[in-house]
């Protein structure tokens, strides 16, 4: 796995690689709910060697959970907008995982001009989305709603470098600790297992779900108009015909992108893949 140097600017931690031009867009990863840089790593492995690539820390996860009190989508956004114009980006594609789909709406309002694309994934959740604006739907869909409720303890849950070892150390673990995640916990290898997990988990997601009933996901999605690429694993449970169907009408949605015998994880689990999708 590559060495990160890490870098901070105004309290927000970042990994930047290679130098921004004019002749190609920065690509600027962003991670899911309860994740940090480290989640990213592994895809940065196979990066081209001529690319420009921004990983910040979401403000209040990973290690820049100071940045900001409590936790606001705008106010977050606003911090990494501040970021990527601090680097002198002037066109990018965005990745988000998971839920920052929603995160993704909101950065490009501010970015309408510089961001050409984004690549959701494991995104945008509307089912999971819908189920944290009205929990009792969960019981009308129990394969999502039981995936959401542990992605949201998960990521509440800080998890030290010890501690992510410790749980990741054997097969047996893997699978129980993992198991609604990826789709193999077994295949992994714990060592680097530990490595991406370091940082992850934040109480900040209490504060995510606690503001959950306020956020009208549907409008910051339909205010995305750049082309919008969805990729995800064939045993994401978190990803339905239903959300493919909704993101269609909403978005400017290319061709999926759909890894085989893969999760809700493919940072961890398909890096090589998830990579030559980023940058083909």
């Amino acid at each position: 796995m590559i060495d990160l140097r890490f870098q901070r600017w105004q309290g927000l931690r970042f990994v930047e690689f290679g130098e921004p031009t004019p002749d190609a867009p920065s690509t600027i990863l962003i991670h899911g709910l309860g994740g940090s840089i480290e989640q990213w790593t592994l895809v940065a492995d196979f990066r081209p060697a001529d690319s420009h690539v921004l990983i910040p820390d979401i403000p209040g996860f990973g290690d820049s959970v100071d940045v900001i009190e409590g936790f606001d989508i705008d106010l977050a956004a606003r911090h990494l907008v501040a970021l990527i114009r601090r680097k002198g980006i002037t066109r990018c594609t965005l990745v988000t995982h998971s839920i920052s789909s929603i995160l993704a709406g909101s950065i490009v309002r501010h970015l309408e001009n510089e961001c050409q694309s984004i690549h959701l994934v494991s995104g945008a959740l509307i089912r999971a989305s819908e189920i944290a604006h009205q929990p009792l739907l969960a019981m009308k869909y129990p394969r999502v709603g039981s995936a959401t409720l542990v992605a949201f303890a998960a990521a509440a849950i800080p998890f030290p470098v010890h501690l992510a070892s410790t749980l990741v150390r054997t097969g047996l673990r893997r699978q129980l600790a993992l198991g609604c995640f990826v789709a193999n916990p077994k295949s992994l290898d714990p060592e680097l297992l530990g490595q991406v997990l370091t940082h992850a988990g934040s109480p900040t997601t209490l504060t995510v779900l606690r503001t959950a009933r306020a956020i009208d996901f549907r409008d910051l999605l339909k205010g995305i108009h750049c082309p919008v690429h969805l990729a995800y694993g064939d045993s994401d449970p978190l990803i339905t015909e239903y959300d493919i169907a909704m993101l269609s009408e909403m978005v400017d949605l290319q061709e999926p992108r759909v890894f085989e015998a893969c999760g809700h994880w493919p940072w961890i689990e398909s890096p090589r893949r998830l990579a030559e999708t980023l940058w083909a």
